[in-house]
């Protein structure tokens, strides 16, 4: 009798099946497993965007100063510094002034019904197609380039990481939860001779913010929650194999779950006969 099987008939039928089944499949899925994921992205807890130094200072033009930063007739292309997404893939993002990242800010909350940017379930459940559609809409009309910005809840390890939670966050006299992800959109802002990340999130804030307040505020409730970037190309949580900078920026998906999301909207509030 050859080793492999005496010492095969010294093992269980349940230790057997776990060594040749269940190990098997576990490595064959390894890449795609939710567990996986959630290990990645445990460490980044905070900061996932360091603050850069600006490699050289904003110089704008007279005609620039006087125009806003989406104005058609503008012609100039801001300053780009590398972000680094989760998977260590460098792309490039605008480096705006102060008050150009405003200008994008104010272009994007006045469009209200194409953001679906609402009171409402329903604009809470969109957050990945807004942000999509954002990215590319701000980078066709304001020449600014933009990333994305991922918080994900933290999982409870007393049950094995099987169960999240929940982000709970109350702003502008709403509250919103979101089950699996909250993504908006992160630029940057010279400030000091520094780029420091900035968040464009117009269903929290009234304006573009820090990327460290837009953080506190989204894991006031769930301070381990995980965050990550990701260029602008990858669509929610579970597509970050998309995430190819220079990949092409399909918009279809986003524009299809917002008029989804205002169709069912209109359903749920219809009266009843």
């Amino acid at each position: 009798m050859s080793l492999q099987f005496a010492r095969a008939e010294e093992l269980s039928i349940e230790e057997l099946i776990q060594r040749n089944v269940v190990d098997a499949c576990d490595k064959l899925n390894k890449p795609k497993t939710t567990c996986q994921v959630h290990k990645e992205l445990k460490p980044k807890k905070s900061a996932v965007v360091e603050t850069a130094a600006a490699e050289a200072p904003i110089e704008e033009t007279l005609q620039a100063k006087n125009l806003n930063r989406c104005d058609s007739s503008r012609a100039d292309i801001p300053a780009q510094t590398e972000m680094t997404s989760y998977s260590e893939k460098k792309f490039p993002v605008s480096r705006l002034t102060e008050s150009d990242v405003q200008d994008v800010f104010k272009y994007v909350n006045k469009q209200k019904s194409r953001y679906l940017i609402k009171d409402g379930w329903a604009a809470t459940g969109v957050c990945a197609a807004r942000s999509h559609l954002i990215a590319d809409d701000i980078a066709k009309d304001c020449k600014v380039e933009s990333g994305k910005v991922f918080v994900s809840p933290s999982r409870s390890a007393a049950t094995l990481w099987m169960f999240k939670n929940s982000l709970w966050v109350e702003a502008k006299g709403r509250k919103f939860r979101w089950d699996e992800f909250h993504v908006a959109n992160v630029v940057y802002v010279e400030k000091n001779g520094q780029a420091e990340p900035y968040v464009i999130d117009p269903i929290l804030f009234d304006k573009a913010v820090p990327l460290n307040q837009w953080e506190a505020l989204v894991k006031s409730q769930d301070p381990s929650a995980s965050s990550w970037v990701t260029s602008s190309r990858a669509f929610g949580q579970s597509d970050r194999h998309e995430d190819d900078p220079n990949g092409f920026m399909n918009t279809q998906r986003a524009h299809e779950a917002i008029e989804k999301a205002q169709r069912d909207e209109r359903l749920m509030r219809k009266p009843r006969p």
